[in-house]
């Protein structure tokens, strides 16, 4: 009969974030950059109330607040994109490199789409009219489908980051990162109008 050997099982090592603290202060700028743009669609809800009342009913008044709410979709659907961005690599980047790569070119073309909707934002908000629902929801459904797929790049860079004794800390990063970055970006709405920023310079600094 073969007798088992119990092996010496070695001591537990504690978390220790400071060992790590520039990945974890970089991975935290970057989900709180990532929450800026994600909750775009709830900081425009706010900042556009106004212009929302200007609606001559309130069927119109629901569309637009529809809309808004339609942007934030695709959030629904990351197990789809997971894959795709998991497995598949941009031209261009290497592939020990890829999930940068998806990173790097989401990020270029949101900055664009951001800067197209401030140059085009008559066109959203016609002034005294009822703000257009539909041309707002075909610029934020894109931007917001980008950042979904930057966000899972950027958990897989996380857990990888963090990897051993750290890897607790990778929810903290997800939660204060995006939920700092959507105050961010609700506050600059809000207060850059107050001190005289209008909402598309806002959105084409953002960009």
């Amino acid at each position: 009969m073969d007798k088992t050997t119990d092996k010496p099982i070695g001591p537990r090592e504690e978390p220790n974030i400071w060992e790590q603290k520039w990945t974890f202060l970089a991975l935290l700028l970057m989900y709180t950059a990532q929450g800026i743009v994600t909750f775009l669609p709830s900081a425009l809800e706010t900042t556009m109330a106004h212009e929302v009342q200007r609606c001559s009913s309130e069927a119109e008044k629901r569309q637009v607040q529809t809309y808004l709410k339609i942007a934030l979709w695709p959030f629904s659907f990351k197990l789809i994109f997971a894959p795709i961005v998991d497995y598949f690599a941009l031209p261009c980047f290497p592939q020990r490199f890829h999930r940068r790569g998806w990173i790097i070119v989401t990020g270029l073309f949101t900055a664009g789409m951001l800067c197209m909707l401030s140059l085009s934002w008559n066109l959203v908000d016609p002034g005294e009219e009822c703000p257009n629902g539909a041309a707002l929801l075909a610029f934020l459904f894109p931007i917001v489908t980008l950042a979904c797929i930057s966000d899972i790049a950027l958990d897989a860079i996380a857990v990888i980051a963090l990897a051993g004794k750290n890897i607790g800390w990778v929810g903290v990063t997800q939660v204060a990162g995006g939920s700092f970055g959507g105050h961010i970006g609700n506050t600059l709405l809000l207060s850059g109008e107050k001190l005289g920023f209008s909402t598309p310079q806002i959105l084409f600094a953002l960009g």
